[in-house]
């Protein structure tokens, strides 16, 4: 029979895949369709595209990858049984630990480099006095972060993978 727990389950679990799919979006967009349509742009144009569009693509970045590593965190506790042990005792435990510690990282440096490179650029572009060596910095910070997320994300997939193949063995 299944009870109200396992339907609450399936929903964290939807949240958590949904999240998932949003997060490593914005991850793939930047890199494979951003990057290349931007470095094709002027200068002026590139800037213009990037102070209105940046704001928008950090806050969906940051939102679900926080909905992504909650509800993650809430999947494998309730998959555990909530024995938080569980996750060094087990191949399935320990993709799932290294999976959310670089998931953790990847927020770490949004929230930490990119988040306040981009803050940077547009008080920059903002401000009207800025020559291309004052946006040097904050866009070779997002470009830095960009590429260290796509790295990771595809580790943190791995691992993810892994850990499924493990999960049917419980």
């Amino acid at each position: 029979m299944v009870s109200l727990v396992d339907y609450v389950i399936l929903v964290v679990r939807w949240f958590h895949i949904l999240g998932a799919v949003g997060w490593g979006g914005t991850i793939l967009l930047n890199y494979f369709v951003l990057g290349p349509f931007l470095r094709s742009l002027e200068p002026k144009d590139r800037i213009s595209f990037l102070v209105k569009f940046l704001p928008r693509f950090v806050n969906f970045f940051v939102v679900f990858s926080l909905i992504t590593i909650s509800a993650g965190a809430m999947t494998a506790l309730f998959k555990a049984g909530f024995d938080l042990g569980l996750a060094i005792r087990i191949p399935w435990g320990n993709s799932i630990l290294a999976g959310a510690i670089l998931s953790l990282v990847m927020v770490a440096l949004a929230i930490g480099v990119a988040l306040p490179a981009s803050r940077r650029f547009l008080n920059t572009v903002r401000d009207g006095n800025f020559t291309p060596q004052d946006i040097v910095k904050p866009i070779s910070r997002i470009q830095f972060v960009g590429k260290a997320n796509l790295v990771l994300l595809f580790i943190v997939l791995f691992l993810m993978v892994f850990a499924v193949d493990f999960a049917f063995l419980l």
